[in-house]
């Protein structure tokens, strides 16, 4: 392997030919037979903002004489088609992976936090098209490190470790919805590092600073929910009570003390982290303290 004395392997995942695809510290990631031998590079090619430009200039000056031996050819290039008005190759580089997944029908998924974006390649290693949109806000990835796909439903998970959220594309990568935040109560998460799907469509997240693994089921409606539903979701008992009140089953009026527990329930606070939506620095592994 190129670099081997300074390989940090991150991610891995095995085609149903038995290829490895391996992320690591190196930009794209290596692909190795089925012994272990080294047999090319999977490198998308993309714009880095300044600051990854700087970072990604520091690295290359930093290698060693036998990392330089990493071949500057990439396969499976971002086609002409979906690269940016009159850009060509110019302002093109490849970019850092941080995660790679392969699905039920061989296609494989490059998850790079930074650009934000998933790099997303068929079977025989063809670049078919890109998603994700570098950002601090809802509906952008932050720090990316997971992505995985529903086998039933298409949809794609994407695991975003400093928004504390996942974030749902359909498999034309493009946004649906998200869900989560920062906290410790169920459907929280404080810097979540992947996420995998089961058979079922469960979606299973592993949740590191909360020391757990959550396991959610995608419910999605025909038609818009209306708002008595939505209350019945958020408390359920004050949504009853509500409708109780409202019928004019009850002839009491409620009193100052249960009107205002009612509120409190159906309206709980809820706080959400908003970070700069561009040129998002590289994180590390663990939060300070």
């Amino acid at each position: 392997i190129p670099g081997a004395v300074n390989f940090i392997p991150r991610r891995v995942a095995v085609n149903r030919d038995g290829l490895i695809y391996v992320a690591s510290q190196h930009r794209g990631v290596l692909v190795l037979d089925a012994e272990g031998n080294f047999l090319r590079w999977l490198q998308p090619k993309d714009q880095l903002s300044k600051r990854a430009l700087a970072a990604a200039a520091l690295q290359e000056s930093s290698k060693d004489d036998e990392a330089s031996e990493e071949p500057v050819v990439s396969t499976g290039d971002i086609p002409e088609e979906f690269r940016p008005a009159g850009e060509g190759e110019r302002g093109l580089t490849p970019v850092q992976i941080r995660g790679v997944t392969i699905d039920s029908q061989g296609q494989i998924y490059l998850v790079s936090s930074e650009t934000g974006k998933i790099y997303v390649y068929n079977a025989e290693e063809t670049f078919l098209f890109s998603f994700g949109t570098k950002g601090g806000t809802p509906g952008r990835l932050s720090q990316p490190r997971g992505v995985a796909v529903d086998p039933v439903g298409k949809r794609m998970n994407v695991s975003d470790y400093m928004r504390h959220t996942i974030l749902v594309y359909d498999e034309k990568g493009e946004f649906l919805f998200e869900f989560g935040g920062k906290g410790d109560a169920p459907g929280w998460f404080k810097f979540p590092t992947d996420v995998v799907v089961d058979r079922r469509g469960q979606v299973i997240v592993s949740d590191l600073f909360n020391h757990r693994l959550q396991v959610f089921e995608i419910q999605q409606w025909k038609e818009a929910p209306s708002l008595e539903h939505l209350l019945e979701l958020a408390a359920p008992d004050a949504a009853a009570e509500q409708q109780v009140e409202s019928a004019g089953d009850s002839e009491e009026a409620a009193t100052p003390e249960s009107s205002d527990e009612a509120t409190e329930a159906v309206e709980p606070e809820i706080t959400e982290e908003v970070l700069p939506e561009q040129d998002i620095s590289s994180y590390p592994d663990q939060p300070a303290q």
